[in-house]
């Protein structure tokens, strides 16, 4: 696959074979963000067939629906169509979004020498692991470029130069916590893009987090959560594990950048979906919620309901 004469190519070939599968390419099993970092195509050699594997497949189609571009040769083309297809339909991305997948018949390649083995599990997990590593390294590039840069780019959003300030410093101080522990990170990510708060795995929410999605939805995510935190003086972090993906001694939130949810626009009614955090930041919000009467405050833990689904107030026009 070339395209276009100056990219770059990377290749991963994944073949079957007890005990498990056999791994070779340009991708090292340790850095498969590499494509996504380095701006690179993607050529996906796999033996499998998508209902063989799940979890692979999915796996498959957020490192292919990211890249600049991407070819995969698999077996059952019309099969592996509709997954891909599926697994990043428009309901299913956290906004207005067009993932587009190449597939084609797996072809004959000669027999390779140096392949690793690896189970179909690990292999997934070692998929996720370092796309995440890489979604949260291009993540904290954007923050930097909106928040701690002396000439910003522009956001979308006008932000005053001290607020930009403490948010950055904020955020660096995040930064210790989110390279502490790759669950903390994980959360933190795909919640951003997510409105289900997830116990366990999500990987087929994880197709959301990725280049493609990041500058749309989870920066200004990030953004908001930032600046709600810098004003509630309060000490809030992000976490591991439910409720939400940030959390403090007297509240639980989840920071969300999604656009529509089950196919329909945020809006104020947004706020009655069965939230379980105290807090929710819809970063994407196009209309004030009050607070709802009977539970007036934003600070109070442990609530069923959210006091309140609220929308940044320093939106450019």
């Amino acid at each position: 696959m070339r395209e276009n004469e100056d990219l770059e190519v990377s290749h991963l070939r994944i073949d079957s074979g007890p005990p498990g599968l056999g791994i070779s390419g340009d991708l090292a099993t340790q850095d498969f963000g590499a494509a996504w970092r380095e701006g690179q195509g993607i050529v996906v050699d796999c033996a499998l067939r998508p209902q063989n594997a799940p979890r692979l497949a999915t796996a498959l189609a957020r490192l292919c629906g990211h890249a600049v571009t991407s070819m995969l040769f698999g077996r059952e083309r019309r099969r592996w169509e509709d997954f891909l297809r599926g697994a990043a339909s428009p309901r299913k991305l956290p906004g207005n979004l067009d993932f587009a997948f190449r597939v084609t018949e797996a072809r004959a390649l000669p027999g390779v020498d140096a392949a690793t083995a690896v189970s179909s599990d690990a292999l997934s997990d070692a998929i996720h692991l370092a796309l995440d590593a890489e979604a949260y390294r291009a993540l904290d590039g954007l923050l930097f470029d909106v928040l701690g840069r002396p000439d910003p780019e522009p956001c979308g959003w006008e932000i005053e130069a001290d607020l930009r300030q403490s948010l950055w410093a904020l955020w660096e101080a995040w930064r210790q916590v989110l390279n502490a522990d790759e669950q903390v990170c994980r959360r933190f990510l795909v919640l951003l893009a997510h409105e289900q708060d997830f116990e366990g795995e999500a990987d087929a929410a994880l197709v959301r987090v990725g280049p493609r999605t990041l500058r749309a939805h989870p920066l200004k995510a990030a953004i908001f959560a930032l600046a709600f935190v810098a004003g509630s003086d309060s000490q809030v972090v992000p976490v591991a594990d439910r409720p939400g993906n940030i959390r403090g001694e007297v509240l639980s939130g989840h920071a969300c950048g999604v656009a529509w949810i089950e196919g329909r626009e945020v809006g104020p009614r947004t706020v009655l979906r069965p939230w379980t955090t105290s807090v929710v930041l819809l970063a994407e919000l196009r209309a004030a919620v009050e607070v709802l009467g009977e539970e007036p405050r934003l600070d109070t833990f442990g609530r069923e309901r959210p006091g309140s689904a609220i929308q940044p107030r320093w939106t450019a026009p």
